[in-house]
């Protein structure tokens, strides 16, 4: 699953570097898991590093025909995620001509796999409107994708909203053992609903993504939030490569074996 742009980012004046060849540098605790991150606590819209710039846009957009092009066949490619979480960063409506270019682009070139891009706002009943670029995203996208960290009763929420739209479901983030939403009540719920799911984190490691988001301990500091400490946020592996729990990975493994049975392995 192909992510070709994404609003999930700091400012510019942040991390950010020219790209170069070579090592990659990482920055430890980069999702927001860091004591004292900024990320996510800018005052204004985060510039986007390529699509804001008239000079790199376009540039950007060939890159996206080439990929797209190139790939539109290749059945290694399940989906493509044209724009990571859409107006996130302070972005509101400012990605909103980039969303619709992007779509446009890949909708030319036709591929054979779907497109998508997420819905990444909490919305557990239509009386609830979403921002505009996720409403456009939900509108043009051939499946539903979308992100949610929340508890059992707010994802059955939003399945719920979401299942009225009449098209396949994957949620593609999700994982947050310290606010409730873990393999042991979200994983059986998505079988039952046939609902796709994958989870960024695999093994901890540099980016330390077990860590509990820094909003996340402000809202506990303030009293705002339910926060389990005690368990990992995100990835399902120990740097040793030994399960963070073995029950989880029996857990997921009998379902996936469960959901081949009933539905078929293609």
């Amino acid at each position: 699953m192909i992510v070709l742009a994404n609003d999930c980012m700091p400012p510019k004046t942040e991390y950010w570097k020219k790209p170069f060849l070579g090592e990659q540098e990482y920055v430890p605790g980069y999702m927001m898991n860091r004591k004292h991150s900024q990320h996510g606590h800018h005052t204004g819209p985060a510039p986007h590093f390529y699509l804001d710039e008239p000079e790199n846009r376009d540039d950007y957009f060939r890159m996206v025909e080439e990929v797209v092009t190139r790939y539109r066949d290749d059945e290694r490619i399940c989906v493509w995620d044209l724009y990571n979480e859409p107006g996130n960063s302070r972005r509101g409506e400012i990605t909103l001509p980039n969303l619709v270019r992007m779509f446009e682009t890949v909708r030319g070139i036709d591929p054979i796999q779907p497109l998508t891009t997420a819905v990444w706002t909490y919305v557990p009943d239509d009386d609830t409107p979403l921002p505009v670029c996720e409403q456009y995203a939900l509108d043009h996208s051939d499946i539903i994708t979308y992100h949610h960290y929340g508890p059992y009763d707010e994802q059955v929420r939003f399945i719920r909203r979401l299942k009225r739209e009449g098209r396949p479901i994957m949620n593609t983030e999700w994982l947050a053992r310290c606010l409730g939403c873990d393999v042991f009540s979200m994983f059986p719920l998505f079988y039952l609903e046939k609902i796709g799911c994958y989870n960024w984190g695999f093994v901890n490691g540099r980016q330390q993504c077990h860590e509990p988001w820094q909003m996340l301990w402000e809202d506990y500091e303030a009293g705002t939030r339910s926060v389990d400490f005690t368990k990992w946020f995100h990835d399902l592996y120990r740097p040793s490569h030994r399960p963070y729990d073995p029950a989880e990975i029996r857990l997921i493994k009998d379902y996936c074996r469960m959901a081949d049975e009933d539905w078929g392995r293609k």
